[in-house]
């Protein structure tokens, strides 16, 4: 349940509104949904949310969430914390079927830094050697 709240507080500042967690009895393969708002148009979309650090999301998993949002949802979004198999990527995307954007760890974090979720930034100092207090006369050396 943690992991689906957390997708919905990641996915509010990407555009999502309205979003819900699903009961985890009667998901039917759903996590939540919501609306995708994109200038005036909005979309009903659903996500599917898989905590998993050791497996890779594969096709099976892709096509059972596809066959779970049909003809309710006009989108889907699968997030999990570890990766998808190429054969899972290429699923993602099938001619005349919902179209499903693909989340992995990487991708998630690389949105919280830039979108700026869930995260703070904080300066960091770095440091160079100055040469010139180094800068000894030669028949001198160093120490």
């Amino acid at each position: 349940m943690h992991f689906e709240l957390f997708c919905i507080s990641f996915l509010g500042p990407l555009g999502y509104e309205q979003l819900q967690v699903t009961d985890r009895g009667a998901d039917g393969g759903i996590d939540g949904h919501g609306l995708f708002r994109q200038g005036v148009v909005s979309i009903r979309s659903a996500f599917q949310a898989k905590r998993w650090r050791q497996n890779a999301v594969s096709r099976p998993e892709i096509d059972k969430f596809r066959g779970a949002i049909q003809g309710d949802y006009d989108h889907g979004v699968f997030l999990t914390t570890g990766r998808f198999t190429s054969d899972a990527q290429a699923a993602s995307i099938k001619k005349g079927a919902i179209s499903l954007l693909l989340l992995d760890g990487d991708s998630i974090a690389e949105n919280m830094i830039r979108n700026g979720i869930g995260v703070l930034p904080r300066p960091v100092q770095l440091f160079d050697l100055d040469p010139e207090f180094f800068r000894f006369p030669a028949s001198e050396g160093f120490l």
